[in-house]
């Protein structure tokens, strides 16, 4: 068989000169898809003139034969598709008019339903539907446009007794709002992640009647028939999630404690379905696919082996991606690989990276906004490199050859991802590198086919929960390690570029010295230290982190956390471990000088003790509860305490040494001024009577501040006109949820400031707020939505609930999407 195949002629290879032309129109389109998602809009009508130009641009090209003319057109063209295919996913979406608004809405569970705790620890389901025509308003009766795409919450006391279950069809009573999520610098955007996703309002469900239950032929359902099989199985929760994540792409259940601690491993690639995931299932099952037509000559005069290796190995990776849920990364990885074995097949053979250029422009046509994804770029190195090093199931391959050629394979993605892993998400799992060289053959080769073999014999699950047992031990002894994660700050934009640019050069065979350019193109990125205020000054970022409270002073050498945000769920489900880590991770802290947490709130607590886990801390302050867990750390914030740092005087101007309790009342008020004379006065949830005692004891003058964190949110019963006038400040700021369950900014606060001609910002509008003491007063322009606009992204003008809202959105749940990948 061998020599029947080494007999057909070779197919023609596209020339080099050819090879360069159709990469760059091919680099120039991609360019073009991923510009536009860094535009703040996109004025209407944008596509089609984009479209005519690019056009118009081409044939002139084309007849001037001139390769940069072919090149510009296809980047116009590349932005105008990507701007004709945001209108149209844009154009779904919910009219602002309807938020708040009770809807009765059909629809069926296209998602597996998601456990997910409210707030109070109240419990429900968090559930992705396909909306089934209009909905209705239940007084009029008339039709009301809305999204096809919805994610919604069901908590307890909203007929939450009734299960839903994935596939089935139900009539809702619901309360809609448009996406609207949390935006800070260095953060995943969730709002764009919905939009991939087509999902372009968000609810919470009043009650439901179910209509119909999922049909036979539902994927959704029997994949959530395999979810209850695991269950029903397999006891630890761990062992279920991760079974559930590798059969199914069920990544929902596993705690946020164990995804850190795969991160910090290196190894969170082999625990999700991502591109990698099935990049290698299609792999594997080529390799059997050529051993079985060696070892059974006859097949291959049916079907040539390389094309049986192909194309079988392609309908594995289909399988699987339909089984774990045909998610977004799924559709994107089995897009890249249709597109490489069309090539293969095709009468032409292609140098790889065009091929594999031409698989990025087919998927990015489909869907633009993954070439902002950072999965999409996993995936898409993660190919490179199995192209580039050549791991390809080779003709007469022995079975322990395929092995070590798998290993090595895996290898080189690991170094190969490392650079991406730091540019996305600030660290590098040093332990990784060692970790994977187990982990990589354990998950690939044993685990995952042992929890899909258990599908058809259940006692294999056992075998597999005692290798999960075995890695985690692995894993958090090498996590364990001193220097096992490295973490670095977050680079400006040229930095990361360059460093793109450096390592694909060092990675590919150009000559050594050009190796050795790349690698130190990469410097500008390891050595970058985010800038610091000067002595003197300060700093304050006010994080978005919906309805809570959590921001940070930064002086010339001091690092303090006012406040930590909320809680939403168990360990790890909270903003600390979210939001405030993370950034301050990203901005190059590497440990708080002090954590003050103003009360004993969860929406101001609740994170604190992932960042006593997450960075070291040298003092504590404030009042929680005795129950807490970091009650005992605590040192009270008392009026009158001041000291100084770097030239900065931060002091308490409350409570004092006789306020009793952990609650409003007994709120920590601190007072930061810069050497200047600009001060910002940080007031948790102080109440009116709290905020007179503050007045009454205060020397005319000690109250003054640029910028005021309004107290309690901006709710009605705080922000009296006596603290803003002896505030005076020039910018009042609300860090309150997007159309929240409190109606926070209350309409008579909003008046207060407004006769006092104080600006009053939103967390919801601004984003996440940032201002500089040595730059001048604070200013609507330190808002996170305002300097880094998207044309996704809701107007500010809707950020808050109208006076004539019927309800809030939400009543019980956080203001995150559960389903984003932690």
């Amino acid at each position: 068989m061998r020599s029947t195949e080494a007999s057909n002629t070779a197919p023609p290879r596209l020339g080099v000169g050819s090879a360069w032309q159709w990469g760059g129109m091919l680099a120039a389109w991609m360019v073009g898809l991923a510009g536009l998602q860094f535009v703040p809009s996109w004025p209407n009508g944008a596509p089609a003139l984009g479209a005519a130009l690019g056009l118009a641009l081409l044939v002139a090209a084309a007849w001037r034969r001139s390769g940069l003319g072919v090149g510009v057109a296809a980047l116009v063209l590349g932005l105008s598709w990507a701007g004709w295919r945001a209108d149209v996913r844009l154009a779904s979406g919910l009219d602002p008019a309807w938020e708040g608004h009770d809807l009765v809405v059909e629809g069926e569970v296209v998602g597996l339903p998601t456990a997910v705790d409210g707030f109070g620890g109240v419990d429900g389901w968090r559930l992705m539907v396909e909306a089934e025509g209009p909905a209705r308003d239940p007084i009029s009766g008339d039709a009301v446009p809305i999204p096809r795409g919805l994610s919604l919450n069901w908590f307890a006391g909203a007929g939450r007794d009734l299960e839903p279950r994935a596939g089935e069809r139900w009539r809702w009573t619901l309360r809609l709002k448009r996406v609207h999520l949390p935006q800070n610098p260095h953060l995943p955007d969730a709002e764009l992640w919905l939009l991939e996703r087509g999902i372009r309002a968000q609810g919470s469900v009043l009650g439901g009647v179910k209509l119909q239950p999922a049909p036979a032929h539902s994927l959704v359902a029997l994949r959530e028939r395999l979810r209850d099989a695991i269950a029903s199985h397999v006891e630890a929760p761990r062992h279920r999630a991760v079974l559930g994540g590798l059969v199914l792409g069920d990544q929902a259940a596993l705690p946020a404690g164990d995804w850190a601690l795969l991160r910090d491993a290196g190894v969170v690639h082999l625990f999700s379905i991502s591109g990698l995931h099935i990049t290698a299932f299609a792999w594997l099952a080529s390799l059997a696919v050529r051993r079985l037509w060696r070892t059974v000559p006859g097949l291959a005069l049916t079907w040539p082996a390389p094309s049986a290796a192909r194309w079988l190995g392609w309908a594995a990776a289909l399988a699987y991606a339909l089984l774990a849920g045909w998610g977004v990364p799924a559709q994107r990885t089995v897009g890249l690989i249709t597109v490489l074995a069309l090539l293969g097949s095709a009468g032409r053979q292609w140098p790889w990276p065009v091929a594999l250029l031409l698989a990025g422009a087919v998927v990015g046509a489909a869907d633009p906004w993954a070439l902002v994804q950072p999965g999409f770029w996993m995936s898409f190195v993660a190919v490179a490199v199995l192209m580039h090093g050549g791991a390809v199931a080779r003709e007469g391959a022995r079975l322990a050859s395929a092995l070590r050629e798998l290993v090595r394979t895996q290898a080189l993605i690991t170094v190969g991802l490392l650079p991406l892993s730091l540019l996305f998400f600030g660290q590098v799992s040093v332990a990784g590198v060692v970790v994977n060289l187990v982990a990589v053959p354990l998950v690939s080769l044993a685990l995952t086919p042992l929890s899909l073999l258990g599908l058809l014999l259940p006692p294999l699950w056992t075998v597999a929960e005692w290798l999960t047992d075995a890695l985690w031990a692995l894993m958090r002894w090498a996590t364990a390690w001193p220097g096992a994660v490295w973490t670095h700050p977050q680079a400006p934009s040229w930095a990361m570029a360059l460093a793109l640019v450096g390592v694909a050069a060092a990675l590919t065979r150009l000559p050594w010295r050009w190796r050795w350019a790349g690698g130190l193109a990469a410097a500008p990125l390891l050595l970058w230290t985010p800038d610091r205020p000067t002595d003197g000054h300060f700093r304050i970022t006010v994080m978005d982190v919906g309805q809570g409270s959590a921001l940070w002073v930064q002086t010339a050498r001091h690092d303090l956390l006012f406040d930590a945000g909320p809680r939403w769920g168990p360990a790890g489900q909270d903003a600390g471990a979210r939001t405030v880590l993370p950034l301050l991770r990203a901005e190059g802290v590497r440990r708080l000088d002090a954590v003050v947490l103003s009360h004993g709130d969860t929406d101001h607590s609740g994170g604190a003790l992932s960042v006593a886990q997450g960075l070291p801390v040298r003092a504590w302050w404030g009042r929680v509860a005795p129950t807490h867990p970091l009650h005992e750390r605590l040192q009270p914030c008392v009026a009158g305490t001041a000291w100084d740092w770097d030239g900065v005087r931060l002091q308490w101007l409350h409570p004092t040494a006789a306020t009793p309790g952990w609650d409003n009342a007994a709120s920590c008020v601190l007072h930061v001024q810069d050497r200047a004379g600009r001060a910002a006065l940080l007031t948790g949830d102080l109440p009116a009577a709290q905020e007179r005692e503050m007045l009454e004891r205060s020397v005319p003058g000690a109250l003054r501040a640029d910028l005021l964190l309004a107290p309690h949110h901006g709710s009605a019963s705080s922000s009296t006109p006596a603290l803003i006038e002896a505030v005076a400040p020039r910018l009042a700021l609300a860090q309150s949820g997007y159309r929240n369950r409190h109606g926070h900014p209350a309409l008579v606060v909003r008046q207060r400031y407004a006769v006092a001609d104080v600006p009053l910002l939103t967390s919801a509008a601004c984003g996440a707020f940032e201002w500089w003491s040595a730059h001048g007063a604070p200013s609507p322009q330190g808002c996170w939505r305002g300097r880094e606009r998207r044309y996704w992204w809701n107007s500010a003008e809707h950020a808050s609930p109208a006076p004539h809202s019927l309800g809030p959105f939400r009543p019980d749940g956080p203001d995150e999407p559960a389903t984003m990948p932690p």
